[in-house]
């Protein structure tokens, strides 16, 4: 039997956050919207587990089809989670993932320095 003590206080505990950044006014940036966004996908994930986590307990007295629905469900958010905490690093620390990751770290951080490998890399 999987233990729920810890994804429904999760729950909760999104709802406030969600709640709170709903209720005041925020700038409507980037930053803001991708974390809403990747606070509603968590929510989606835990919410998801939980429901998958029960089929695949009763899968007996539930269709196969219900099973690999929910757990399909998990796992794409759960995907989708990386890749939008991905998505809010960048926008953190104002990187363009479509450029080379590599030069634009490298640029970002100060290509004045002495070092030989950031100033080949930021002169490409």
């Amino acid at each position: 039997m999987w233990d729920y003590s810890f994804a429904i206080p999760s729950l909760l505990i999104l709802g406030i956050l969600l709640l709170n950044y709903f209720a005041l006014q925020r700038l409507p940036i980037k930053i803001n919207r991708t974390f809403v966004i990747l606070l509603l996908i968590e929510t989606v994930v835990i919410s998801s587990d939980i429901i998958s986590s029960w089929a695949c307990e009763n899968y007996s007295d539930l269709p196969i089809s219900a099973v690999y629905i929910s757990n399909m469900v998990f796992f794409v958010f759960f995907l989708l989670k990386g890749f939008f905490f991905f998505v809010f690093t960048c926008n953190i620390l104002e990187l363009d993932p479509k450029e080379n990751l590599v030069r634009t770290i490298a640029c970002n951080r100060n290509c004045s320095s002495n070092s030989l490998v950031k100033s080949n890399i930021c002169s490409r």
